[in-house]
C-alpha cells in the first residue's frame, strides 16, 4: 500500500508512452510518406524506416524507465524493510521503558561521532548501528514534537507511506522532461 503512488505514476507514464507509440505507428505507416520520402531522399521506405528506429527507440526508453521504477521500488522495499525492523528494537533503556520517556541528548550523545571518516569512507555507508541511532533519534524527535504517544505511533508506516510518495514523484516523468527527450532526439536524427 505505501508504493500505491509509484505503481499510478508507472502507469500513467506507460499509458503516455503507449500513446506516443502507436502515434508514431500510424503517422509513419500514413500512404503520403512514401511520396515525401520518394521525393526528399530518392527511396520510398527511408522514412518508413526512419518511424521503425525511432519507434525501436521509444521501446528501449520505456525499458530503462521500467527498470528505473523496478530498482527504485525494490531499493524503497528494502529502506522501508529496515525501518520496520528498527522499530522493533528502538533504543530505550528500562528506565525509559518504565517512564515511557526517552532522554533524547542521551541519544544524540551516542549518535554524535560513532565511527570515524575513514570508516565511512572506506565501507561507502554507515554502520547499522549508526543508522539504528539515527532513525532513533528522529523517531523520538517526531513523537515529541507532535505531542503523540511513544509507544502508539508507527514511525516506520508514516515514513513509508512518505518514501511512496517521494518514489511516485521521481518515476512520473515531467512535461518538460518530454520536451528535451525530444529536442536531443530530434538533434541526434539530424
Amino acid at each position: 500500500e505505501a508504493f500505491q503512488p509509484i505503481l499510478t505514476s508507472l502507469y500513467s507514464e506507460l499509458t503516455l508512452l503507449g500513446f506516443i507509440g502507436l502515434l508514431m505507428f500510424t503517422i509513419f505507416k500514413a500512404e503520403y510518406l512514401h511520396t515525401v520520402s520518394e521525393d526528399i531522399f530518392g527511396n520510398g521506405e527511408e522514412i518508413q524506416e526512419l518511424g521503425e528506429q525511432v519507434h525501436m527507440v521509444l521501446f528501449l526508453v520505456m525499458a530503462i524507465f521500467l527498470a528505473q521504477a523496478v530498482g527504485l521500488a525494490r531499493f524503497g522495499e528494502s529502506i522501508q524493510h529496515k525501518w520496520h525492523v528498527w522499530e522493533a528494537k528502538p533504543i530505550m533503556s528500562r528506565e525509559d521503558k518504565r517512564t515511557n520517556c526517552v532522554d533524547l541528548r542521551k541519544v544524540y550523545h551516542i549518535a554524535r561521532n560513532p565511527v570515524s571518516f575513514w570508516d565511512l569512507f572506506l565501507s561507502h555507508r554507515m554502520p547499522d548501528k549508526y543508522r539504528l541511532i539515527l532513525h532513533t533519534a528522529a523517531r523520538l524527535r517526531f513523537v515529541e514534537e507532535n505531542q503523540l504517544a511513544h509507544t502508539d505511533f508507527e514511525f516506520a508506516r508514516y515514513l513509508s507511506s512518505l518514501l511512496g510518495h517521494l518514489l511516485g514523484e521521481l518515476v512520473e516523468v515531467p512535461v518538460k522532461t518530454w520536451f528535451v527527450l525530444e529536442v536531443i532526439l530530434l538533434f541526434f536524427w539530424q
